[in-house]
């Protein structure tokens, strides 16, 4: 205990670098994309919500970002816990949080405010070994965000207009918020692939967004 005791870190830094260096190898990629999302959604986002993000694949040989449902996890609070450790809290939203569904009441917060501030510093970015790579980009960030929303609405089209949040938990956060995320920096150019095939007149994606 004495040894335990005298190993602790002395700041928060120390405490959360700790943190990031636990998260095993497998998981590092979906952590980061995680802790992405967090930092810049714009409204708290569900669990369902967040765990959705995971099925999207971000790196088709097309660059166009797609929903893959066979990488859904089947208990989507645990994916994120076993991803983000103790950075991150699952809680009852409150009552401010008007733009949460009825229905799932849990979303996805960090685990204090310094969390975020720590993985968005410069502090971050000079640390030792593989600890530095989870520093957040805000442009990076909201791209994936950005790409994940694209994602789900090129699934859409008129004869599915209306999925349950079930069927599809982020499409109603894909439908009023891509845009918000598009407009960051450069993250159109980043994401003009799935623009594309989304503003596309010969697709039916447009049409069913608009219905969304």
């Amino acid at each position: 205990m004495r040894c335990t005791l005298k190993e602790l870190p002395e700041s928060l830094d120390e405490t959360y670098e700790r943190i990031l260096k636990e998260i095993k190898k497998p998981n590092r990629g979906f952590a980061q994309r995680v802790l992405q999302c967090l930092v810049v959604a714009i409204r708290p986002l569900r669990v369902a919500e967040l765990a959705e993000v995971l099925a999207v694949d971000l790196d088709d040989s097309e660059g166009i970002p797609r929903l893959n449902v066979d990488w859904r996890w089947e208990d989507q609070e645990q994916a994120l816990l076993v991803a983000c450790s103790s950075l991150i809290a699952i809680v009852e939203a409150g009552d401010g949080d008007s733009d949460v569904e009825i229905g799932d009441s849990r979303v996805v917060q960090f685990s204090h405010f310094s969390v975020k501030e720590f993985l968005t510093s410069s502090r971050l970015s000079t640390a030792s070994g593989e600890v530095s790579a989870y520093r957040i980009d805000l442009e990076n960030a909201h791209t994936t965000l950005a790409q994940a929303c694209l994602g789900v609405l090129l699934q859409m089209h008129d004869g599915i207009h209306g999925n349950t949040l079930k069927d599809c938990p982020l499409d109603k956060y894909a439908a009023e918020h891509w845009t918000t995320h598009a407009q960051f920096g450069e993250v159109s150019s980043r994401s003009q692939k799935g623009m594309e095939y989304l503003f596309s007149p010969n697709k039916p994606h447009f049409r069913a967004w608009l219905k969304l």
